[in-house]
């Protein structure tokens, strides 16, 4: 009967792609629930599902612009209160929306290289940012901060700005996701979601140029993690490369290939991503046909 903890679980399972499950809960919630701006994001949720974007952007954009004039015309407090914290939970899902939209652009502006795709997602991120930053504020809990520091991990990945306006980027990316290892309640987060906290956080390390902030988190996850995982040595790779673009030291290099070897033993199917990860650009300048036949090899 919670909605905002029906409506999170819904969201997680699009996310990991367990379209079916996110189908059935929808479709179960559509006979538990009975506030119509609920249905309404249930509706839009689904709409998610299916990749329909531009479809769940606007019925959950609906739903919101109804709760918040079901908010101004209550005279209650008590009744004013949970239409405000419905409000708050409808507009973390369409900021969300706006973030799952600019990831699509995004992988179709790497594969493509077509302009209008970069720009789609960023103006996404913008939004999606501009909806969540207001909930920080009024309730800094680990799953908004989390979200808010994704957002800040991929307006500044997508790049297409002056190199003065990624570096805050980035360092609103790292003071975010800073902000995510501290909170109180960061455990009810999970073990894989603060796993990729560390990761993205050392990446935007890297990028800051604060390599030995982002080596020590790279250890520390190698060390912690047993048995491996790919994504921890994908970021060894990336780091390596980032440090060589910057140090202009050859040594990285071989360095970044041998931590996509070890990606490549732990799941080979992650090892693709190499060939159009701008991270590993530097990489792919110096070893582009060693890149190539590792990822074509057999594990």
């Amino acid at each position: 009967t919670n909605f905002h903890a029906y409506s999170a679980l819904i969201f997680a399972h699009i996310k990991l792609g367990n379209t079916e499950e996110a189908r059935e809960m929808i479709q179960e919630g559509l006979g538990r629930f009975e506030n119509s701006n609920q249905l309404q994001s249930l509706l839009a949720s689904l709409e998610l599902a299916k990749q329909n974007f531009d479809k769940a952007i606007d019925l959950q954009g609906f739903a919101l612009k109804q709760q918040i004039q079901d908010q101004q015309i209550q005279h209650t407090q008590t009744a004013h209160t949970e239409i405000h914290k419905e409000a708050h939970r409808l507009q973390l899902n369409l900021g969300i929306m706006h973030f799952l939209r600019g990831l699509h652009h995004q992988q179709l502006w790497f594969s493509q290289q077509k302009q209008n795709h970069q720009t789609q997602a960023k103006t996404d991120y913008d939004t999606a940012k501009s909806l969540l930053k207001p909930l920080l504020n009024s309730a800094s809990d680990a799953y908004i901060l989390d979200e808010y520091a994704r957002i800040c991990f991929n307006q500044a990945f997508i790049g297409g700005e002056k190199e003065a306006v990624l570096q805050a980027h980035w360092h609103e990316c790292s003071t975010t996701f800073e902000a995510v290892l501290r909170a109180p309640d960061k455990f009810t987060l999970g073990r894989q979601i603060l796993m990729e906290a560390c990761v993205f956080l050392a990446l935007s390390y890297a990028h800051r140029h604060q390599f030995s902030k982002a080596e020590l988190l790279i250890h520390s996850l190698e060390v912690t993690l047993n048995p491996p995982v790919a994504l921890v040595y994908y970021l060894k790779a990336c780091y390596h490369s980032l440090k060589g673009a910057h140090t202009a030291e050859i040594q990285e290099a071989a360095l970044a290939l041998e931590a996509l070897c070890t990606v490549h033993r732990i799941d080979p199917k992650f090892t693709p991503q190499a060939i159009e990860d701008p991270d590993l650009s530097w990489l792919r300048h110096h070893h582009l046909s060693t890149l190539e036949q590792l990822i074509h090899e057999k594990k």
